[in-house]
């Protein structure tokens, strides 16, 4: 089932790059002066803010919860080993990762997260190919997702 997820997030970004790419590459060469090292500092942050959300928010909260559901001295013939502890910490914390973003979304928690992110989200219009190209609005993410 994770290489169906895998397969299934691959084709979903190929689509996205392959839809944004035009755009993308018009607004590149619309850049004057240094345009080269703004875009070299939008792709990289870009980069980094899907490796966190991705990657790093789910695996620590995976490790966190897992830590404390599974029992720490507990033998049982029904107990399972874990066979890729990085992956079931994973899907465990991107599952915890989605219920939490289902809630800021309602604003059930996390009241000036979900208020920033639609901030955010009004100041580029909806669109992920602004998003890429504005740097303020990568500060303002990057400062909400250090300190919510």
């Amino acid at each position: 089932s994770l290489g169906v997820v895998a397969l299934a997030a691959v084709v979903l970004a190929a689509v996205t790059l392959e839809e944004a790419l035009p755009t993308i590459v018009a607004r590149a060469s619309a850049f004057q002066h240094r345009r080269w090292l703004q875009l070299l500092a939008c792709a990289l942050s870009t980069v980094a803010m899907v490796m966190v959300v991705l990657v790093l928010i789910p695996l620590g909260l995976g490790t966190l919860l897992l830590r404390f559901l599974q029992p720490l001295k507990a033998h049982s013939v029904f107990q399972e080993p874990i066979v890729l502890l990085f992956t079931d910490c994973w899907s465990l914390g991107f599952l915890l990762t989605k219920v939490i973003c289902c809630m800021v979304q309602t604003d059930m928690v996390l009241h000036g997260l979900h208020l920033e992110f639609s901030a955010v989200s009004a100041e580029v219009q909806g669109s992920f190919t602004n998003l890429f190209f504005d740097l303020r609005a990568h500060i303002r993410i990057w400062r909400k997702l250090m300190w919510p």
